[in-house]
């Protein structure tokens, strides 16, 4: 299974988890974003403005990471 850190926010301020972790969801006014190994506040690989969407590609890479 996936056995690293997984961080979702309510925003990208970052300021609930200012740690870096494995892949990191936001979401804001614009839609969500995902991040690879860092913070909320750094620049995402993929932004979607479909949740469904969003949870999708979280999906995948946790399975590609597991994989």
């Amino acid at each position: 299974g996936f056995a690293a850190t997984i961080h979702v926010s309510g925003c990208a301020k970052g300021c609930a988890r200012p740690a870096a972790a494995a892949l990191v969801l936001t979401a804001g006014e614009d839609g969500f974003a995902l991040i690879r190994d860092g913070r909320a506040v750094d620049a995402p690989f993929a932004r979607t403005v479909d949740p469904e969407t969003a949870l999708d590609l979280l999906r995948r890479e946790i399975i590609g990471t597991a994989a």
